[in-house]
């Protein structure tokens, strides 16, 4: 699915309509910088292509090369905000719109 080359998933969370939501990172090949990355499955087990591009979206963090992900949390209008132990100048790395 795209969390390759040392990259790892991190977190888990079950949202409404019991789907998965799993995060974490990939060092695509040859890039000097992580990607975080967000994907979503159906009830069904399966990737939710109606989700970001193809199921998962994929955050791009400039220099660096260790991008773990500690935490999904949903706020009150459904948006998720994924959470790392690195002190990134954008703290909350992640938003979007579940639909």
């Amino acid at each position: 699915m795209g969390f390759a080359n040392g990259g790892a998933v991190n977190a888990v969370a079950v949202v409404a309509s019991n789907r998965l939501l799993i995060a974490g990172f990939a060092l695509p090949t040859g890039a000097t910088s992580s990607n975080m990355r967000l994907a979503r499955f159906t009830r069904g087990g399966l990737l939710d292509t109606s989700f970001g591009s193809a199921a998962v979206v994929n955050t791009p963090l400039s220099g660096c090369t260790d991008a773990r992900v500690t935490g999904i949390t949903l706020d009150a209008s459904g948006r998720v905000q994924l959470s790392t132990p690195r002190a990134f100048s954008q703290n909350v790395i992640q938003r979007a719109r579940l639909g």
